[in-house]
């Protein structure tokens, strides 16, 4: 039979011909690159999957040499016969094959069993060894991927042997590399994931079973390899997958356990027996965050004359393991919170501050919601705080990025559960909504669930406001991520720190930190989101799951040494422990309630709103004036770094200006709304102009104020070096920037620690001559040693000694008053928080197990129920590939040694 020259198999494909099926606006390179990508996904990888398995088994997973395949002859189906000459590229030489390429013997299908893999769909001209290419599968999820340096580096390579390449290395070679190497990485995934299915139904199969199965009854259960749906048609046990985002099973029954995907990203948080429910104790912790630096460029239009033009997105990749929420589901939530929250008016903007600033006003904005833990005044300032001490962060701009980042949540064992890209300038709320509302659809309806955020109590607030999640949130506790509680108020600390609350035990809500860290080496260079983000998670995973019992052992080990330091502290008190908590109740209730109770001081409070703003504009002035004088350093210079720090102090400016504009507006609107007819005002402004004592307790609480945001911004600088330190090379005037920024508020944030203390000493001096204040409370120094440190219990924080003390009817209660109580009150908690964390990793030991128990006989089942034979010859040539069952029944034993594996290790 004659051979043919090579002609594409299926012409209504090709990227000339099928332009009635992509858009007009797509390069001539884009449509090739859609048409490549439907063949990869309708065709060849379906049809690869056996061959692949096969090739495993053949090569004892690569431990045995590659099979001398049979010599090539034409196909006698009766169809017409291609030649093809193909270029392979190994790890040490370059040579040739040909292949006689038909409909039945396509060419992909050929090279799989040389142990090659095809650079194109159909006709491919190069081809590159499964051995290089799955070495450098696992080199770049261990580095930022390069194909071009790893492409260059071959070629010097080879050419050093005398294999010199005809075409073009600088711009061929990588190109088909990286197409070989991102189709490889999906067929590995593809396999990996025919043999979870298999496991899975297994599962389902060994848990309803009453009695041993048969052999024929496994079988006919037991999905078989699927090699004709698309790939995008295919069902997988992945964060998109339909069977976990229901809270009601098939059968109607309500879900017993935590859904399948779930148990198989966590065993510890979900792959154990349902725990007995406890009231107000989260049966699991999760951490949400969003990361800005994950970014995907515009694509550019490659069409002449229309360069400067956004083009198309590249063809997704599948993943079927992804993580990812789609977009669908996201574009669905921002269109409900829209909709949601148009229809109702918001209580914001100048008439909500003059409201706020008016003393005569109803107290609309002082009260507690109901469901919420603090008022409503306190939760404006954690916003307002959030949103002016990091005004200068440029989070990502939409005229530059397609994907301005990305928001994960995690388990409390920093794994990732659900992800989902970013395509709007800021943090907006229905990205956490779509995060959250997807794993808790994945729980049983009697779980609760643990949520740490950097705004939880925004997040609370507007939950309860716009009635979000409504099925939910009665199974939801919130609270905030340790890094950031100083960012908060300090009564938001007293009921969302997790340090507050035995419930949370050591959690921290910082493993979205721990995790972008671990993603820092795609930032400079990767650009794109997708199915490489899948795979650098996916190998973060991996990694994880073999460190569960080394990280549970260092944790009880940490817990428990935490917990015999803090324990003698705690006796060496003098106070019991529930004495202790009922004091700690008292300080909450007290320090939580509305500013109503505060009515008959509402001039006073008025004047120090005044003079806390003042203060403020004054030091805002004083800023500004600094950066302008700065920016005349860098009139003369050109340089692109000189420009981006001119840039930067630039954007300081301005919006400093705008803060300075909006501080100067709150001072008239505050001046136009005192009230000082109010009889118990006006006395009290006559004690103070008679008694220094009452003006030094007012300044103090002016100064204090004005430390704490000083102190904030500082950690907003701070978490922004941390940022850049991760960046690139090109920042690092970004980075000397900041630095010098950090230093030079230092003086002034010292500055006021110390006039406080010195405001400090002149008090103790007017309490021994002063019979007015003899019996006032002092309050504590502050120490400049711990000053940066920003604990959550340091003494910066509280008002010990500035409060009123006819608030408590002449007497301090001992938490505000009593050194030991205040001392006491933290050692308790530090010992109520280890000894939740304990109880928490040993049930986290036991789902450990159990889960491994269960996984390993549901893996033992599927191998045993599963017929075939180990195959040692590959029949691909003549169409016969023997029992069909044997390549699924070798994986599975794969999969059984590795569980082994797994289980010696976490022993």
């Amino acid at each position: 039979m004659d051979y043919c020259v090579p002609q594409d198999p299926h012409p209504i494909l090709h990227p000339r011909e099928s332009r009635h099926l992509i858009k007009d606006q797509q390069s001539c390179h884009s449509r090739w690159r859609y048409g490549a990508a439907h063949k990869w996904n309708t065709i060849i990888l379906p049809n690869l999957i056996r061959p692949y398995m096969a090739f495993h088994v053949a090569t004892n997973s690569g431990h045995d040499c590659v099979p001398s395949p049979p010599k090539m002859n034409l196909c006698s189906c009766g169809e017409p016969n291609v030649r093809l000459e193909v270029t392979c590229v190994r790890l040490k030489r370059v040579d040739s094959i040909v292949l006689y390429v038909c409909k039945c013997l396509p060419a992909p299908r050929q090279l799989i069993e040389h142990g090659l893999f095809p650079c194109a769909p159909v006709f491919p001209k190069l081809t590159v060894e499964l051995d290089m290419l799955e070495f450098a599968a696992g080199l770049f999820v261990n580095l930022a991927p390069n194909e071009t340096a790893w492409a260059a580096t071959l070629t010097e390579f080879l050419s050093t042997r005398g294999y010199i390449f005809t075409f073009s290395m600088s711009d061929l070679l990588w190109r088909r590399f990286g197409n070989a190497l991102a189709q490889y990485q999906v067929l590995m995934q593809v396999v990996e994931a025919e043999v979870s299915k298999s496991v899975e139904v297994a599962r389902n199969l060994a848990l309803a079973a009453s009695v041993t199965l048969s052999a024929q009854h496994f079988k006919a259960e037991l999905p078989t390899l699927d090699e004709s749906t698309p790939l995008f048609d295919r069902s997988y046990l992945n964060g998109q997958s339909e069977d976990g985002h229901v809270p009601q099973l098939k059968n109607g029954e309500a879900r017993q356990r935590p859904s399948a995907y779930l148990r198989s990203r966590c065993p510890l948080c979900f792959g154990g027996r349902p725990p007995v429910p406890q009231e107000n104790i989260p049966h699991a912790v999760v951490c949400i965050d969003a990361n800005f630096q994950q970014k995907r460029n515009h694509d550019k239009d490659r069409r002449k004359g229309h360069e400067k033009e956004e083009g198309m997105r590249d063809p997704l990749i599948f993943s079927p393991h992804t993580v990812q929420i789609s977009e669908a589901n996201l574009k669905e939530w921002e269109a409900n919170v829209d909709a949601i929250q148009n229809k109702l008016p918001s209580n914001t903007g100048s008439k909500r501050k003059a409201a706020e600033l008016d003393v005569s006003a109803p107290d609309t904005d002082n009260k507690c919601e109901p469901g919420m833990l603090i008022p409503n005044s306190c939760t404006d300032l954690c916003g307002e705080s959030f949103i002016a001490a990091d005004s200068d962060r440029v989070k990502a701009s939409t005229a530059y990025f397609s994907d301005t980042g990305m928001m994960a949540i995690l388990c409390r064992h920093d794994i990732v559960l659900f992800w989902a890209n970013m395509w709007t300038a800021g943090e907006k709320q229905f990205f956490a909504l779509a995060l959250l509302a997807a794993i808790m659809a994945e729980l049983p309806s009697d779980w609760t669930l643990g949520f740490l955020y950097d705004i939880a109590c925004q997040m609370h607030r507007s939950l309860i406001k716009w009635d979000f999640l409504p099925e939910y949130l009665p199974r939801i506790l919130f609270s905030i991520s340790v890094f950031h509680a100083y960012g908060h108020q300090w009564v938001c600390q007293l009921w969302y720190h997790p340090r507050k609350a035995r419930i949370w035990g050591l959690s921290d809500g910082e493993g979205c930190e721990r995790f972008w860290s671990m993603l820092h080496r795609l930032i400079p260079i990767l650009r794109i989101t997708g199915y490489i983000l899948n795979l650098q998670i996916a190998h973060i995973h991996g990694i994880q799951l073999m460190g569960m019992a080394e990280w549970l052992q260092q944790r009880i080990t940490k817990t428990t040494k935490r917990l015999v330091d803090a324990q003698p502290k705690l006796e060496a008190c003098g106070h019991s422990s529930s004495f202790l908590r009922q004091q700690f109740a008292e300080q909450r209730i007290y320090q939580s309630k509305p500013i109503t109770r505060q009515s008959k001081n509402s001039g006073i409070k008025a004047i120090e709103k005044i003079v806390t703003l003042r203060e403020s504009a004054s030091a805002m002035k004083v800023a500004i004036a600094s950066l302008e004088s700065e920016l005349m350093k860098y009139v003369l210079t050109d340089s692109i770094a000189v420009s981006s720090a001119r840039f930067d102090i630039l954007t300081s400016i301005e919006a400093k200006t705008h803060v300075l504009t909006r501080l100067q507006k709150d001072i008239d609107i505050a001046t136009n709304h005192i009230n000082l007819h109010d009889k118990v005002s006006a006395t009290r402004l006559n004690e103070i102009k008679k008694q220094p004592f009452f003006t030094l307790q007012m300044n103090m609480h002016t100064v204090k104020a004005h430390l704490c945001t000083k102190l904030r911004e500082r950690k907003f600088k701070l978490a922004n070096l941390e940022c850049a330190y991760h960046s690139k090379q090109t920042d690092q005037k970004t980075r000397s920037h900041i630095e010098d920024a950090m230093h030079h508020h230092e003086p002034t944030i010292t500055g006021l620690a110390k006039k406080y203390n010195s405001m400090l000493k002149q008090m103790v001096q007017l309490r021994t001559t002063d019979t007015v204040a003899a019996n006032a409370i002092l309050p504590p120094a502050i120490v400049l040693k711990t000053l940066f440190k920003l604990d959550v219990d340091d003494d910066t924080w509280h008002d010990v000694g500035l409060e009123d003390l006819e608030e408590f009817g002449g007497v301090l209660p001992p938490w505000l008053s009593d050194d030991t109580v205040r001392a006491g009150i933290r050692f308790d908690q530090e010992v109520l928080n280890c000894k939740g964390e304990l109880a928490c990793c040993h049930t986290e030991c036991a789902a450990m197990q159990t889960w491994f128990e269960e996984e390993y006989e549901a893996t033992s089942f599927a191998e045993q129920y599963t017929p075939g034979g180990h195959r040692h010859v590959l029949l691909i040539h003549t169409g016969i590939y023997g029992l069909p069952d044997a390549d699924l029944k070798y994986h599975l034993q794969i999969r059984l040694q590795s569980l082994g594996a797994l289980g010696e290790m976490w022993q």
